[in-house]
């Protein structure tokens, strides 16, 4: 059922206010189709899956359970190199950025570390 008018009106309106508020999204959207991205993902989880394989063929006859292991973490390696493609593609960043921790990454953790600390030392306490 195609739109009416008014309803192409008020989409025109909205891509318009998009546009205007977060050019940067805007133009992510535009940039890709659904089916293109579904195909890119698709074709790094064939290869990250083709990875764990021939590392579990190369790995696993010579080095038995330690093989395995290798080659487990081999594939995900692979995967999560995929996934920060993916997630690049998508939030243009640096990758220093995701290796090197600013000042303000830890601000969360040092707020709760005195609560965690105390609510231990409590337990610790009553458990004795």
């Amino acid at each position: 059922m195609p739109l009416s008018e008014e309803e192409l009106r008020l989409l025109e309106q909205m891509e318009r206010a998009l546009v205007e508020e977060d050019p940067k999204f805007a133009s992510t959207l535009r940039g890709t189709s659904l089916r293109s991205m579904a195909r890119r993902r698709a074709i790094l989880a064939g290869v990250c899956f083709v990875v764990g394989i021939a590392l579990d063929l190369a790995l696993i006859p010579f080095f038995g359970a330690s093989g395995a292991a290798a080659a487990a973490s081999g594939a995900y390696l692979a995967g999560g190199l995929s996934a920060v493609l993916i997630y690049r593609r998508r939030m243009s960043f640096r990758l220093r950025e995701l290796v090197i921790p600013r000042s303000g990454d830890f601000d969360a953790l040092r707020a709760l570390a005195p609560t965690q600390i105390n609510s231990a030392s409590l337990r610790r306490r009553e458990a004795s």
